[in-house]
């Protein structure tokens, strides 16, 4: 583990929150990230605000014991093609760190954008070389000895000034504090559902919302109970002797089915409507406009890369790069999200991407028509001098999107087709048929899915259709464990069934999923652009034991233990009841004559997880020892090494 540095600093301006006076201490960092607030130290001193001669002077000098009382030496950074932005959190109004002067050593503070320098931070032992990388790589350092006040210098002066800067940044150090638990995990529910609030102290006050936003003490006081109808954000927070905990949050979904959803298959058209959802694209560079700055100034957009998906067609999958077409009476507007949209200059070839409350109309609002070819003439200031349209400059080293008068590459416009969606449900005797028919169909659909799930328990599951990270992540929530039937292990009596990580779920194939959220029976989880591929559930074979897959409710043989499923508790059970097994889950076969082994389950233990070793008999005790490994180890806990050890479906430590 890296030593990491420590300072206290005590600031009276920053991080003062409703509950009281915050205390942060400064942890020296060997990367930054956007977002976060550092302090910039070289020799003893700290870069502040103070502007001299266009120099930074740095006045204040400060030691192991800290800074008190100002935010003029505090920093924060904001993303940047290439680097980051610097921004100083003292100042009444967003100013950059400028060194823009081509040739020049000065440095200022700037509002304009143009005139915003680009920071890099390269890191070696310990300290950071801070490069403007839009002024011959200009880096930050000290004037000399004596009045310590940075300038930026090029790199032919490297060896000559000191510029080896210390970066700390600025964590909150509020000592213990008391937290707020939720009695529910994160729950796809039906109908309401009550959640209960508990702070780690019953002498704490919980304060919370269900709009998403960070309590203060303004917020709801929590007293009894919240019930919910609809999909909610709750955040919590317990306050204690004037002191706030951490912020715990909770998001409980409310999903309704759908009868078609957007997709993620674009097609190029010849005509837009109102609500359209589109990207703007060069077929012959096979390039797509992105809302991102292609520039540091933020004048023009990212072209980025992609490949057809078949005829004229585009699967996109980053929001980033789709624009909803809105017509508001004198022309259409090109939205980035709700409040963004795209606008230009009238006397530059400028595309940008801005808050359209801020902007004149006349510069955000477009005229769109097509050419025989296909080609999209999306044109500003329709009818005057200044007319311009969006085009590709192919020969812009990146190739970027703006607005020109005449001349670069024609752009083509490809619009998000609605897809049609299908319900599949854990009690229906239909889903064979659906999924069959959706089979030979071979479209892109979206899927109604009624199965239930329990959070931090195992869940076998078995779907027609693949799923990646981000649609498992949006079904089993964040955190979730996948595992995939990878073997069997035999000692004696016992049999133990071996289960590796997977990281997709393939169409048809069974697995194990421990979910960190629960999906209640009756409530619908909607999971949008899959492909139903595989009509028939699979079954996965090792040493005549079989997981096998199953897309409608399936009854069993009451007391027939040849048959075994994940229940309760993490424990193997056999059937005790007719009652049919509900869809899209899975159960194993034990080969002939095995029916009374002891039945185990082990995973990769690199992934941390195992479960308990338990009996055929739904959960019966007999005081067995096993290793994570699924090794038995005897009955008695003298004599083993020290360790993690499962004993009755519970794991335990042997000091």
């Amino acid at each position: 583990m890296k030593a990491r540095s420590y300072l206290t600093l005590l600031l009276l301006l920053l991080g003062v929150t409703a509950w009281g006076q915050t205390t942060y201490k400064l942890e020296q960092v060997t990367s930054v990230e956007a977002g976060s607030k550092y302090v910039f130290e070289q020799d003893g001193y700290v870069m502040n605000n103070t502007i001299s001669s266009s120099a930074l002077q740095t006045t204040n000098n400060y030691s192991a014991t800290g800074l008190t009382g100002s935010e003029s030496y505090v920093w924060t950074l904001e993303s940047a093609t290439g680097g980051f932005y610097m921004i100083n959190c003292s100042l009444d109004s967003k100013q950059y760190l400028s060194n823009s002067v081509k040739k020049s050593t000065n440095l200022s503070f700037d509002s304009r954008s143009y005139s915003k320098s680009v920071w890099s931070f390269s890191f070696q032992d310990n300290t950071a070389t801070i490069q403007n990388t839009l002024n011959e790589n200009r880096f930050l350092g000290f004037t000399n000895e004596t009045s310590h006040a940075y300038k930026a210098y090029a790199a032919s002066n490297l060896s000559s000034y000191p510029h080896a800067i210390k970066v700390y940044k600025l964590v909150e150090d509020s000592g213990p504090t008391c937290t707020v638990s939720f009695d529910q995990p994160e729950t796809v529910f039906a109908g309401t559902f009550n959640v209960t609030l508990t702070a780690s102290d019953e002498n704490a006050a919980i304060y919370y919302t269900t709009d998403g936003s960070t309590p203060t003490k303004a917020s709801n006081l929590y007293e009894d109970g919240i019930t919910l109808n609809a999909t909610t954000t709750i955040k919590a927070v317990a306050v204690l002797g004037g002191v706030a905990g951490p912020v715990a949050s909770a998001t409980y979904q409310k999903n309704e089915p759908v009868t078609e959803s957007w997709g993620d298959i674009f097609s190029h058209v010849s005509d837009v409507q109102n609500g359209d959802q589109i990207i703007i694209v060069n077929e012959d560079f096979q390039k797509v406009l992105d809302e991102d700055d292609a520039t540091s100034s933020g004048n023009n957009r990212m072209a980025d890369d992609f490949e057809f998906y078949g005829d004229r067609t585009i699967q996109m999958k980053e929001n980033k790069k789709v624009l909803t077409l809105k017509n508001e009476g004198d022309g259409w507007i090109l939205y980035t999200d709700e409040t963004h949209c795209l606008y230009t200059s009238r006397s530059q070839n400028l595309l940008k991407n801005g808050v359209k409350d801020d902007i004149d109309p006349n510069l955000y609002t477009a005229d769109i028509s097509f050419d025989n070819e296909g080609n999209a003439i999306i044109k500003y200031f329709k009818d005057t001098d200044n007319e311009r349209t969006i085009r590709l400059n192919k020969d812009n080293k990146p190739m970027i999107f703006s607005c020109y008068t005449g001349g670069q590459q024609p752009v083509q416009i490809y619009r998000n087709e609605k897809i049609a969606a299908v319900t599949l449900n854990e009690t229906s005797t239909d889903n064979g048929t659906i999924i069959s028919n959706a089979v030979k169909q071979g479209k892109v659909l979206s899927v109604n899915l009624y199965r239930q799930l329990t959070a931090n328990m195992w869940n076998a599951i078995c779907l027609p259709f693949d799923m990646d990270d981000a649609k498992m992540k949006a079904l089993f929530g964040d955190g979730y464990k996948l595992r995939s039937f990878s073997g069997v292990k035999k000692e004696g009596g016992d049999v133990t069934l071996m289960f590796d990580e997977a990281e997709a779920i393939k169409a048809g194939k069974p697995y194990i999923v421990l979910p960190t959220k629960t999906v209640e029976r009756d409530a619908v989880v909607v999971i949008s652009n899959v492909t139903l591929t595989n009509a028939d559930p699979k079954k996965v074979t090792f040493d005549g034991y079989t997981f096998q897959g199953i897309y409608a409710p399936k009854s069993f043989t009451k007391g027939d233990k040849s048959i075994r499923f994940i229940g309760s508790g993490n424990k193997f059970y056999y059937p005790n009841s007719t009652t049919p097994m509900r869809a899209f889950r899975a159960y194993f076969t034990l080969p002939t004559g095995t029916t009374e082994a002891k039945v185990g389950m082990s995973f990769d233990e690199d992934m941390g997880v195992a479960t308990g070793i338990v009996a055929v008999d739904g959960g019966a005790v007999d005081g067995r020892i096993y290793s994570m490994s699924g090794q038995y180890v005897g009955t008695s806990t003298q004599g083993l090494p020290r360790g993690l050890y499962i004993r009755d479906g519970r794991k335990f430590v042997v000091k």
